[in-house]
């Protein structure tokens, strides 16, 4: 059976409100049901053109980070639920498919995007350091190469890590939704020549002002 909004009844819909609700009472108090067909498309727009064109209400803080972006309350809960579920994939490396999680979490998405479906699979991917270099070499950079740092932002990606993605499905015995692995754990280095150029000069903030000769 596919399933849309459409086959939610009104009482449904309340109680779907009422049970992603309970945990947010410090996000601002917005919840928006009917207009919402892509919730990607709506987080990317700017504040003021929402509340101007759907009459809602969001809040934003006095002084946001750079890195935030305006969260609804629905985004919230997505997240929080999302956030349970990797909990699950690193402490069992599993997630049953009939799962309460699993099932509140299908029941948000096709809310709040208007899916249809009939199985749906849930993308890992996690990125962690490097356990160790390799071992019994005492150069393993080679000329020319470059062993370089991030900036420890959790979607930063530098020499010292690895990468893995994981997709599990969530109907049992699904062909198509099969679980497929790919994992990376080499350092990676970069060669001399897609280096543009030099740092010299921090500008700003001017509390950091600094010149590298």
């Amino acid at each position: 059976m596919n399933l849309n909004r459409s086959n939610l009844s009104m009482n449904r819909k309340k109680s779907i409100v009422k049970e992603f609700d309970r945990d947010f009472d410090n996000y601002s108090d917005f919840i928006l049901f009917n207009n919402i067909n892509n919730l990607g498309l709506i987080l990317q727009k700017d504040p003021s053109e929402i509340k101007e064109g759907l009459n809602i209400d969001i809040s934003l803080p006095v002084d946001p980070s750079p890195y935030d972006t305006f969260v609804t309350k629905l985004d919230g809960v997505i997240k929080l639920k999302t956030l349970k579920l990797y909990n699950e994939l690193f402490t069992m490396n599993k997630v049953d498919s009939r799962s309460q999680l699993i099932e509140d979490l299908k029941v948000l998405l096709l809310y709040v995007d208007g899916l249809q479906f009939m199985q749906y699979s849930y993308p890992f991917f996690g990125a962690g350091n490097l356990p160790e270099y390799p071992a019994a070499k005492d150069s393993y950079i080679p000329d020319d190469e470059y062993f370089v740092l991030g900036d420890n932002r959790y979607n930063s990606l530098d020499s010292r890590m690895g990468e893995s993605y994981f997709t599990y499905p969530l109907v049992e015995d699904s062909s198509l939704l099969a679980e497929s692995i790919f994992v990376n754990w080499e350092p990676h280095t970069i060669n001399s020549k897609y280096i543009r150029g030099r740092v010299r000069f921090i500008v700003t903030p001017f509390s950091r002002l600094k010149a590298f000769f």
